[in-house]
């Protein structure tokens, strides 16, 4: 305690050490700044490593198993071909795990065997060895928490997309609709329900993915397959309806907005009383159309028709130019309101039992024009909708499923299908940069083996969700599809794997222990005899991920020297202020040591001083990181308005930037910089506890 107050009174400020005062607040200013830059800046690195290590598992797990040329070349996989209890067919790994017999062949009912091929790799027993079934056994031995294995499977097709669009003007009172067509070649990847980590990337459908699945509703999709089939709204009111009904059960239509052109305003929105701003146009047929301003004006730059007064009361309505003289209206009148005009709606659900097309389908609509409130119902005809949202978590099975991924609790994610429009599939976010909406419609394309020759194969599909691959280099041409379309399309041609397009998928829940896991997977197949077969891969070793993962690795460990030497840099400054206050408490020390003080107190003082510095120092910086960090986005917002683009490439850092202070980070930066201002402490203590009394009091 003795140590603790000369220290706290020698820190705190004073007019007649004013010198040292300045030094020392300066050093902690410096050490507040360096520890807000550095957990700032470490925080964000990381959490941008950890994110894409994220993405990467939640597409390709912590640990695989691809199949060795050992595995494909095995009288265990061969022999599928020879077997009538195996269809005389090669077999996935899945079918592999499910089969009931290791060895299929029968002497007394399939041909004999080739001979060029492989021997049987048998067991002391004399039993067929089960590569398979063995790999999945050595899984469920791993102790690692909970572990889980899945098979994945890998196709390659030809994707064909149909977008259908509605363009700004009607035809005879009909929207009207234009189609383009995109094409791409593309990896099709098994969709693992229950991967929560795969959860986690899927992007929620924008409103604009809601208003194109509305107005897809009435649209047929019998001639999907073909290759530039024409728009057909050829669907039955009852059968609209029913999917109507369906959408609407977990979409909701919060606000909608009027489009630049304007919005031809039902006649019961318009109010009973009171008066508005108008633009008037009229015709040489004698014909008058208003539209109604969004807000009251005395000029309008552009306009092309005669500013008026609309009177509104129980008679009807009154129009007046601008010297108040009344201007009769044409027969047949529109009414009009303004382009930008935001409206709150809430569906009507009665109107879908009438309805035969999105436009039928009504919403209580109440909005503002010019002070005065409009409320009503109104069809989505003329209206864009801004803000929607679309149920995705179910914590049991709905009874009527939407047409988009969603998630029920017990069961995991899903994949939805549709009777009409196919198998629900899952696109990377950027086909969304190519205008690619949620519900649009097309089809896969592959080729088949037949006795003659190869057929194409075409299988009906629409967009049911987005992923984000992150800066995963094949996440553009990724598409997750079901078990079922990844394995029809690798039956469709029987050959050996040379593309690691069937494995299996182990998932840890402790992720940095997988070079554990590896090392014990191993050692567990070489025991089995079973190793030759495999080929066991973390997702550091990826090939199309390794330089990734090491470039991340070095970027850590050169920020972290960095940083380490920035903070002895910052520390530094409390030695020059240590020896600063030293010299000015010569005369002090030299009257604490002739009252018995030991060196030890003296040293312990100055050292307190140096470590005191820097946990306040520290303080300061970490609370200033930690509000730093909470408003990152804002800060981001700022910076690339300013700058007059994104500051931060969203390919490379996503749509946000990590905004989490990692405990790993802090942990490093705290200890480091507590430790250093204590170690810098050290030098002025060593000289203070050399000094003697006498020689200190004769040179005063």
């Amino acid at each position: 305690m003795f140590e603790l107050s000369i220290a706290f009174k020698y820190l705190r400020p004073r007019r007649r050490q004013l010198s040292v005062s300045i030094i020392a607040l300066l050093s902690i200013a410096v050490i507040a700044l360096v520890v807000w830059l550095v957990l700032v800046f470490l925080s964000v690195t990381r959490g941008i490593e950890q994110r894409w290590v994220k993405t990467l598992i939640a597409l390709n797990a912590p640990l695989r198993l691809s199949p060795t040329d050992a595995y494909y070349n095995s009288y265990y996989y061969l022999v599928d071909e020879y077997s009538e209890s195996a269809g005389y067919s090669l077999k996935t790994i899945g079918d592999k795990l499910n089969a009931s017999l290791c060895d299929p062949y029968d002497p007394l009912v399939d041909e004999e065997l080739p001979q060029g091929l492989p021997a049987p790799d048998r067991a002391s027993d004399g039993s067929l060895k089960d590569p398979v079934k063995g790999a999945y056994e050595a899984i469920a031995a791993l102790k690692f928490g909970e572990v889980r294995a899945q098979e994945f499977e890998m196709a390659l097709a030809n994707l064909r997309l149909r977008l259908i669009r509605e363009g700004d003007q009607t035809v005879n009172g009909e929207p009207n609709y234009t189609q383009s067509f995109l094409s791409q070649v593309s990896y099709i990847s098994s969709f693992d329900a229950e991967n929560q980590e795969l959860l986690a990337t899927l992007v929620p459908p924008s409103a604009a993915d809601i208003a194109h699945q509305l107005q897809l509703l009435s649209l047929s999709s019998d001639n999907i397959r073909e290759e530039a089939p024409s728009v057909d709204r050829a669907l039955s009111p009852a059968l609209f309806q029913e999917r109507a009904r369906r959408f609407f059960e977990h979409a909701k239509i919060a606000k909608l907005k009027t489009r630049e052109g304007g919005w031809i305003c039902p006649r019961e929105l318009l109010p009973k009383q009171g008066g508005m701003q108008a633009e008037l146009f009229e015709d040489e047929g004698g014909g008058s159309h208003l539209t109604l301003f969004k807000e009251r004006v005395k000029e309008r730059v552009g306009l092309s028709g005669q500013i008026v007064e609309v009177i509104f009361d129980n008679e009807g309505l009154h129009c007046f130019g601008g010297s108040k003289e009344p201007i009769t209206l044409g027969t047949g009148c529109q009414i009009a309101i303004d382009g930008g005009v935001e409206l709150l709606a809430s569906l009507i659900p009665s109107s879908i039992g009438s309805a035969k097309e999105p436009g039928g389908v009504l919403f209580e609509t109440t909005f503002e024009l010019q002070g005065i409130k409009l409320a009503g119902a109104a069809s989505l005809q003329g209206l864009s909708v801004t803000e929607a949202s679309a149920e995705r978590h179910f914590s049991e099975t709905p009874a009527l499923a939407p047409p988009w991924v969603h998630s029920i609790k017990e069961v995991g994610a899903v994949l939805p299908q549709d009777a009409a429009l196919g198998e629900g599939i899952l696109l990377a976010t950027s086909f969304r940069e190519k205008g690619v909406l949620v519900g649009d419609r097309g089809y896969l394309a592959f080729y088949a083996a037949t006795p003659s020759a190869l057929q194409e194969q075409r299988i009906p599909i629409y967009i049911a969700g987005f992923y984000d691959p992150g800066m995963m280099p094949t996440g553009s041409r990724l598409i997750l599809a079901s078990r079922e379309i990844t394995r029809d399309m690798r039956a469709a041609v029987n050959q050996v794997d040379q593309t690691k397009g069937n494995g299996i998928n182990v998932w840890i829940k402790e992720i940095d222990r997988v070079d554990e896991a590896k090392a014990e997977l191993a050692a567990a197949l070489e025991a089995k005899g079973l190793a030759p077969y495999w080929q066991i891969e973390t997702y550091r070793e990826y090939e199309f991920a390794k330089p990734l993962v090491e470039q991340f690795q070095s970027d850590r460990h050169l920020f972290t020297i960095i940083a380490l030497i920035v903070i002895v840099v910052a520390c530094s400054n409390i030695i020059s202020m240590l020896i600063v206050l030293v010299n000015d408490k010569r005369r002090e020390i030299g009257i604490l040591q002739s009252m018995g003080a030991s060196s030890k107190s003296i040293a312990a003082i100055f050292a307190i001083c140096g470590a005191s510095m820097g946990i306040l120092g520290s303080a300061i910086g970490l609370a200033t990181a930690y509000a730093t960090l909470a408003n990152l986005q804002r800060l981001v917002h700022l910076l690339s308005r300013l700058q007059g683009h994104e500051i931060f490439n969203k390919a490379f850092f996503g749509g946000t930037l990590p905004s989490t202070l990692d405990s790993h980070v802090l942990r490093f930066v705290i200890i480091a910089t507590i430790l250093l201002s204590l170690l810098a402490g050290l030098v002025p203590a060593i000289k203070a506890s050399l000094m003697r009394p006498a020689a200190i009091l004769r040179s005063e």
